[in-house]
Formats: C-alpha cells, sequence, structure tokens
C-alpha cells in the first residue's frame, strides 16, 4: 500500500477513536471501525499488509502531480507513482476508481486492475 494512502486509512479510523459518538454521517470506513480493526490497521502483519516506502519514488509522485494538474490529486499521485516505481500494477476497489483513472493510468504505462468490493 502506498504511504499516503495508509496515512489517509489511519487517519479516518484512529479520528474515530475519539469521535465516534460525534460522527453525523459516518463513512463506511467509519462504521466498520471496532477497537480491535483500529489496533490491527495500526500495526498490521507484514504477510497481510505492506507499506512501500515513498523515498525512492517521491519525486516521480511529484512529476506525476505536475504532468497531470487538475485532474490527479497528491493520494492518486503517491498511488500512481508507487505503482510506477514498482513496476506493478494500480489495483484499486470498484468502488474507487475515479473517471479518471484509465487514462491516467494508460498515459503513464500502468496497468490498472479493477478489484471487486468486498463487504
Amino acid at each position: 500500500m502506498a504511504w499516503a494512502f495508509y496515512v489517509r486509512l489511519l487517519t479516518v479510523l484512529r479520528r474515530n477513536i475519539r469521535q465516534r459518538s460525534e460522527i453525523a454521517r459516518p463513512g463506511k470506513i467509519s462504521r466498520l471501525a471496532t477497537d480491535e480493526v483500529i489496533r490491527y490497521a495500526s500495526a498490521p502483519p507484514p504477510e497481510v499488509l505492506q507499506v512501500v516506502d515513498p523515498r525512492p519514488y517521491a519525486a516521480l509522485a511529484v512529476d506525476v502531480l505536475r504532468r497531470h494538474g487538475s485532474g490527479i490529486n497528491r493520494l492518486a499521485a503517491d498511488f500512481l507513482a508507487a505503482a510506477i516505481h514498482h513496476q506493478t500494477p494500480l489495483h484499486v476497489i470498484e468502488g474507487n476508481v475515479g473517471r479518471n483513472w484509465q487514462a491516467l493510468c494508460d498515459t503513464e504505462g500502468v496497468e490498472l486492475r479493477i478489484v471487486p468490493a468486498r463487504e
């Protein structure tokens, strides 16, 4: 998992430790964020989840961001740059595929693999 995406996930999960009762309209992640899920996600076993070090591809993420301008955000640029750097397909859950993901991947020469969502 790309570092920025992991940080974003943990931000949502760990924010809910304090604010669970204050959230007016919790999203899917918030609804599933039990204490056990939060503990597990905060320190996942390496055989379950590996978070890649962003330093080797940080400059590439900036270049991707600049090339695509308003068509991409920092999180997506990090995700895409990680796939480019590690020469691996980009796996995105079907509900998270943005309207321009395919074009971004095509331009950058990365295979986009859309993974079915699971409950």
